[in-house]
């Protein structure tokens, strides 16, 4: 009913029950909350502010944390005098109730307000756990107050810096403490001997059976029997505790059962039966300490969970220790991975296992066991905490008193520092019922004199306080940054490192030693420069030089050696992750391996080049965090502000991805028809292929066109808000508003009157209640930079990122696009027959057939706008209007058009009559730009350029595909070579998974986008043929086997991989199948208009039909079109597995011939030399046409032309048998066969001296005496 994901409904009663609500005069017996969760870890509660006369409401606490402070902050103003603000539920830990409350789904906050209590002990203890914030108790004592007698004072207990008691009294927090600090030494919670009787030692002799009244499950009675009670386990074996726990809802009873057993290793788990205890949790907590602990089936499993605990702590067995539980929450919780509840029983559980963790001998492991499974120990568990829930205890071995006071679990809290002490007492301070640091490297060791100054005599003991330090607890030496490296090349690595220093630093003195030399000759003016410069000291100096010279080059070589050996160790290592990781996890080891910067070692990155708005470079982080500040306020009006100013998330409504749905539905009825960007099912590439069809459609209709491609600069953050909602969205003046976009008086005078009459929602007839969202999600937004403290208000933009930006700025820009103003523009604007039929195929179409209009392309914030004239000389005036009636429109809306070639472009193709001359004016008089006439702007330079990258595709002026291939073959290849070495071509990694990760992360990137190519024409198709087989060879890695002589069925067999025509074919029907279902209508009037396209879907229809032709009721593509065009709407699953059979099936035939060339390669044998054949016999052969393939040396060395003469090495050329299609790969495309027709005598010589192969061409239809067969030369 509401339409949303299981997953993000969170339905919940109002704890406690809330029996006086009505709503609308209507009497309920329970509220509940059923919201949609907008992040993970939000709690709803219900907020009750009836006693505040403002009704019920519900919230999110973020991770189930309330802030009661933003409450009381919020309801502060309306409160009477004499009266404070009163919070009552939730939960609080320790002193915190005054700050935060946390609260379960559904549980109920009330906000009430109460009197100031006339006298100290008029306190409301039932409804609070804390004084209310009077101007007494918030206060801190006078210092007159303090007691002087400080024999009278307590002594400080650790447990009050750390938290409160949680059930003490009013009358104990009444007055401030007041603790003797001059001992130096402060108490622990609980003494000595109470820690004495949880560590107690107990036996594993000491377990006992199972009960005779117990219900024995039947599936545990054999493994019970089989059991051996009491057994002591051996150092090799596992020591397992089973926990269950059981709540019985009626009698409101905790039961707990554990379950013991030894087993070998954790396949054989649960092992042999060794005991059983069990209880209800009143054996663990007395009842007035858990009194207020919320029974249910979660605290029976953290009660189980205490008992293992206690078991661990107190079995001193020197095995490990395999705790397991069939509740994953409560497991979690216990082990420290997860939250819990703030109760007592969840304390006592989470301390005592941290202290169990430090206590035991071995390790203390976890597992989870599935519940009700016939797991064995799980169901004996299950059975003993029923009986346990029922007042049953049997606790042996264990030997403890039960946890009774607030004391009890405060001590709890300190447990873990207690049993770490005595695990590592050579490293922690001693703990003996006081905590004391004793400095014995202080004792008696600094004796300053009586002169020496106190501030000195305290640097004096820090200084050897620390030099004691370091003595005792040296820095242990950092590994290398690189993590790979081993400790041989660490080692070596710190040789190479003195060797280095030792070098610099006797360098340094031989250097002195020359200057000091040298200026000791020119003092002397008698001794020579030799005199001084010489000795026993100098020469040593030297030959220690030379020495460190010599080791230094020595080591390096063999660091370099052993890091390369590191690193090769380390990619093998990689390599064997990600060959056994299962497909579900190989995409983690590969994201491993290709190393993104999230994967990458955290290091100190170097400053980015910034520069203020003075000209100068930002020098520190400070001010690169202040310069983005400020470029970023700018640019969306915001205001510096104090984050005391900004309401609270109780303040803000909560918005939900479900209204971005409202808002796409308004868009769709009212976006341009090829307003593609962000509609369902639209292509980013409806663009690109709708551009290159207007290209092809004015070519073949003998039209001058144009494409003018305009780039918008930042165009989120510059919208003004009150030009989609309408005035009084701020009290701010459109001036101050619009101040950093320089807008021109006319232009701010438009913008008054958009905003005021012409608003885009209001004037599309939205609903109030999207407007009314709308404005909400935009008023009172703010910004914070990552790493600063600044908050900064903004006042214009969508907010980028948001829910709603991309909708948003997509009904401004659209409605700012039909606004044009000049009509006499409109015979610039394409218009395409159509009759009415989203087909490919159209029938011809006659004169008076009805036109669409094809006028604006736009994705998001990139537009371009198609513009065609009859006369090429008027070409350059329609784009200069065009253009300049677009900025117009575009000024008075903050829409700032960004220029640059790459940016705000255009393309034109002027043809027919006088288009040599307006090329002539365009590009040589002005220069390859043109000039616009912008009403408020100005003069503006336009530029024209003869390729542009658009949405991701590459467009020339003449509508050829070279670019755009070559550019998408070096996306690929970019793609291929990041991951080449330790992924793609790594041969540790078995070829079927390299292949598969090269499908997902090279051929990506490569057909991206190639759906919407035409047929390509001979030199485009080698370009994309030769470039996807050089890929494939690269990943074979034929290269290091160093063979090549592979045919390309034999290449793609290995490979596995899809051939270059069966990738165009798949890639053009997906897009062609999302035209379907998706495709605006002008689309389909511009491919029926474009005829490369339409031949390449013929082809792809053909490929198809070829294949899987007799498993689906298709006919031919353009013959048959209603029921290929009805199959991809209706059946997209189906179309979908119909490609993935035709592919394979592709594969399989590949694979197949490839068999065969395996297997004729292997039959050949090799023919005599015929060099001894007179030339009169071997001519009419080549005048036959026949084609032979000659053994060249250059077959066997991978392709190299190394033996052909130099002057006919270009007449190369590959043997294609089968279809004539441009775009079907060449057969035998690795053999190359030298064209005879242009060979020289002594060139044909040196052909015929090679040994022939001949082969049969099946192509060839008749012999030479004109019989049908094949021809066959040779015996």
């Amino acid at each position: 009913m509401l339409d949303l994901p299981e997953d993000d409904l969170v339905v919940a009663p109002a704890m406690g029950p809330v029996r006086d609500f009505a709503h609308a005069g209507f009497p309920a017996r329970q509220v509940m909350v059923a919201v949609q969760r907008e992040l993970e870890g939000d709690v709803p509660f219900v907020l009750d502010q009836r006693p505040l006369l403002l009704g019920m409401q519900w919230a999110f606490a973020r991770n189930g944390r309330v802030n009661v402070q933003d409450l009381c902050l919020r309801h502060q103003r309306r409160c009477p005098p004499g009266h404070f603000l009163r919070v009552i539920g939730g939960y609080a830990a320790g002193d915190l109730g005054n700050h935060y409350r946390y609260v379960y789904p559904g549980q109920l906050i009330v906000v009430t307000y109460r009197p100031f209590r006339s006298s100290p002990d008029a306190w409301y203890p039932d409804e609070d756990d804390h004084p209310p914030p009077d101007d007494r108790s918030d206060r801190p004592p006078d210092a007159g107050e303090v007691p002087r007698d400080r024999s009278a004072l307590p002594v400080l207990c650790l447990d009050n810096l750390v938290a409160p008691p949680a059930h003490a009294s009013p009358q104990q927090l009444s007055d401030p403490p007041v603790f003797d600090l001059d001992n130096r030494q402060c108490l622990l919670p609980g003494s000595s001997s109470r820690i004495g009787e949880l560590l107690h030692h107990a036996a594993v002799a000491s377990f006992q059976g199972v009960p005779e009244l117990v219900h024995i499950p039947p599936v545990c009675r054999a493994w019970i029997k089989a059991g051996c009670v009491g057994r002591s386990p051996t150092p090799h074996e596992l020591l397992v505790l089973t926990s269950d726990g059981s709540f019985t809802s009626s009698s409101q009873s905790v039961g707990w059962g554990i379950v013991c057993s030894l087993a070998n290793n954790l396949e054989t788990l649960p092992g042999q039966f060794v005991g059983c205890l069990f209880g209800d949790m009143h054996s663990l907590f007395a009842e007035g300490i858990a009194a207020d602990v919320c029974k249910d089936a979660y605290t029976a499993e953290v009660s189980g969970l205490v008992g293992c605990a206690l078991l661990a702590l107190q079995l001193r067995v020197c095995c490990p220790i395999v705790i397991r539980a069939d509740n994953v929450s409560a497991l979690e919780g216990t082990r420290g991975a997860s939250q819990m509840r703030n109760d007592v029983i969840c304390q006592a559980a989470r301390c005592l296992h941290a202290a169990a963790a430090q206590h035991t001998s071995g390790p203390l492991q976890y597992s989870h066991v599935p519940g009700h499974s016939g797991e064995v120990a799980n169901e004996l568990a299950d059975a003993l905490a029923k009986y346990g829930a029922s007042g049953r205890q049997a606790l042996s071995p264990l030997c403890f008193p039960r946890f009774s006071t607030p004391d009890d679990i405060a001590m709890l809290r300190w447990l873990p520092h207690v049993c770490l002490t005595a695990a590592r007492s050579n490293e922690m301070l001693s703990v003996n019922g006081k905590l004391t640091l004793r400095m014995s490297l202080v004792i008696f060791s600094i004796r300053p004199e009586w002169t020496v100054d106190a501030s000195e005599h305290a640097a004096l003991l820090v200084d050897h306080l620390y030099r004691g330090l370091s003595t005792a607890f040296p820095v242990q030496r950092k590994r290398m940054r690189v993590g790979y490296l081993s400790e041989q090349s660490e080692a070596i690595h710190r040789v190479v490192a003195s060797l280095r220093h030792s070098l610099r630093n006797r360098k340094a003195a031989h250097r002195l030693t020359f200057i000091r030399c040298a200026w000791l000759a020119w003092q002397s003016g008698t001794e020579s420069f030799h005199a001084f410069f010489c000795g026993k000291w100098l020469l040593q100096l030297e030959v220690r030089i030379g020495l460190d010279c010599m080791l230094m080059r020595r080591y390096g070589v063999a660091l370099r050696r052993s890091c390369r050996e590191d690193r090769n160790q380390m990619y093998a290592r990689l390599a064997a992750e990600v060959a056994d990781a299962p497909l579900a996890e190989m995409h983690h080891a590969v994201k491993r391996v290709l190393r993104p910067r999230k994967f990458r070692k955290a290091g100190v990155e170097p400053l980015p080049t910034l520069y203020k708005a003075d000209g100068s470079q930002c020098m520190s982080e400070t001010e690169i965090t202040t310069t983005w500040r400020e470029h970023f306020r700018v640019l969306e009006g915001a205001d510096q502000i104090d984050a005391a100013e900004l309401p609270t998330w109780l303040d803000l409504e909560a918005f939900h991805r479900s209204l971005r749905g409202l808002l796409v539905r308004h868009w769709s009825r009212s976006a341009l028809p090829l307003q593609i960007g962000g509609r369902a099912g639209c292509s980013a590439f409806f663009g690109s292929l709708c551009s290159r069809a207007m290209l092809a459609y004015a070519r073949a209709q003998g039209l001058s066109a144009g494409l003018i491609f305009i780039d918008l600069s930042s165009a989120y953050y510059a919208v003004i808000r009150e030009t989609l909602f309408g005035k009084g969205l701020s009290d701010r003046p459109v001036e101050e508003i619009a101040a950093a976009l320089n807008l021109s008086t006319d232009d701010l005078q438009e913008l008054t009157r958009l905003i005021e009459q012409d608003a885009v929602l209001p004037q599309q007839g939205a609903s109030d209640f999207m407007q009314e969202i709308a404005r909400e999600f935009h008023q009172q937004t703010w910004f914070i930079l990552s790493g600063d403290s600044q908050m900064i208000a903004t006042h214009r933009g969508t907010r980028p990122g948001g829910t709603l930006a991309d909708i948003l700025f997509s009904l401004l820009f659209g409605q700012a696009l039909r606004r044009r103003k000049s009509s006499s523009l409109r015979v610039a604007v394409p218009q395409i027959q159509w009759q009415g039929v989203r087909t490919p195929f159209p029938a011809a179409c006659a004169p008076d057939t009805p036109s669409k209009d094809v006028s604006d392309v736009v994705y998001a914030d990139d537009l371009c706008i198609p513009v065609v004239c009859a006369e090429a000389s008027q070409l350059r005036h329609t784009v200069s209007a065009v253009a300049a009636d677009t900025f117009d429109t575009l000024a008075p809306r903050a829409l700032r058009v960004n220029f640059g070639p790459t940016k705000t472009a255009a393309i034109v193709s002027p043809v027919g009559h006088g288009s040599r001359q307006a090329r002539q004016e365009m590009f040589g008089t002005l220069r390859g730009r043109v000039p616009i006439w912008a009403e408020s702007r100005g003069m503006q330079w336009l530029d024209l350029v003869a390729r542009y990258r658009h949405l991701g595709s590459v467009l020339l002026y003449d509508g050829t595909m070279t670019a755009d291939v070559k550019h998408r073959l070096a996306l690929a290849r970019t793609a291929f070579r990041d991951g080449k070495r330790r992924l793609f071509a790594c041969k540790d990694i078995p070829l079927q998974k390299r292949a598969v990760l090269f499908r997902g992360h090279v051929l990506s990137t490569l057909l991206a986008g190639v759906g919407s190519w035409p047929r390509l024409g001979i030199c485009d198709w080698k370009i994309f043929s030769r470039g996807v087989f050089s890929l494939y060879r690269q990943l074979l890695g034929l290269r290091a086997d160093g063979k090549w002589n592979y045919t390309a069925d034999q290449l793609l067999a290995m490979t596995g991989l899809p051939s270059p025509q069966c990738l165009l074919h798949v890639e053009r029907l997906r897009l062609l199948s999302q035209m379907v279902r998706s495709g605006p209508d002008e689309i389909w009037a511009l491919v029926g208009q474009f005829e490369p396209y339409k031949e390449a879907l013929r082809d792809a229809g053909a490929w198809l039909l070829s294949a899987v032709g007799t498993t689906v009721c298709l006919g031919t593509i353009e013959q048959d079109w209603p029921s290929w065009s009805t199959f991809m709407s209706q059946s997209p699953g189906k179309w979908k597995g119909v490609l993935k059979r035709a592919e394979a099936w592709y594969d399989e035939a590949t694979r197949l011939r490839a068999e065969f060339d395996t297997v004729v390669r292997s039959v050949w044998q090799p023919h005599a030399a015929l060099s001894t054949l007179p030339r009169v016999v071997l001519e009419p052969m080549f005048r036959l046409g026949l084609m032979v393939t000659f053994k060249l040396p250059l077959y066997a060395d991978g392709g190299k032309h190394t033996s052909l003469p130099r002057n006919q090495k270009h007449e190369l050329s590959y043997a294609s048998r089968g279809s004539e299609d441009r775009e079907v790969e060449d057969d035998f495309s690795p053999l190359l066969l030298p064209t005879i027709a242009g060979y020289r005598s002594g060139d044909l010589q040196h052909a015929l001296s090679s040994r022939l192969h001949w082969i049969s061409l099946p192509h060839l239809s008749r012999t030479s005496s004109g019989n049908p067969g094949t021809v066959r030369m040779g015996p």
